[in-house]
């Protein structure tokens, strides 16, 4: 996140990367679909957290969304996720 001083933009500090680095790690580690999403990844970069990896199905998809909802510093979430089912690809994000 950047914040104004002085009309000049201050960058993201380490402290924000690493605060929001544990607190997706926590929620995802304390889900009850943690099995599910183990091999979901994610990126924190100027108060956008992207989501990447795939899940079974679009509920799964919007849960993982909703669990980043109102962490310090991530002002927009990316669903980068895709849904693949047994049966193979559901969704495929845009590239």
């Amino acid at each position: 996140m950047t914040t104004a001083i002085d009309s000049k933009p201050v960058p993201q500090t380490l402290t924000d990367r690493r605060d929001v680095e544990a607190c997706v790690q926590k929620r995802l580690e304390n889900c009850t679909y943690r099995f599910v999403f183990d091999k979901i990844t994610w990126h924190y970069e100027a108060g956008s957290l992207t989501l990447s990896g795939c899940v079974p199905s679009f509920y799964l998809k919007q849960v993982l969304q909703e669990m980043m909802r109102g962490i310090d510093h991530v002002e927009q979430v990316h669903n980068d996720v895709d849904v693949v089912s047994s049966t193979g690809l559901s969704s495929e994000s845009p590239k």
